[in-house]
């Protein structure tokens, strides 16, 4: 919640940042449900395959 006000108040939080926060919620939400249901190392694999995509599309746009 301290994250949200400093943000907030800092101008961070533009609609356009909040509609991405929006739109991520349901995969993160996935993310921690796969999570728990897979075990050992398909679940590394899954994270890492998550992260170099995160990390393409931040690079990207």
């Amino acid at each position: 919640m301290s994250k949200l006000v400093a943000h907030g108040t800092g101008d961070l939080l533009t609609p356009t940042v909040l509609v991405r926060g929006l739109v991520l919620t349901p995969a993160t939400l996935a993310g921690s449900w796969v999570g728990k249901r897979v075990v050992g190392r398909i679940f590394v694999v899954v994270v890492e395959v998550g992260l170099v995509v995160s990390a393409l599309l931040l690079l990207v746009g």
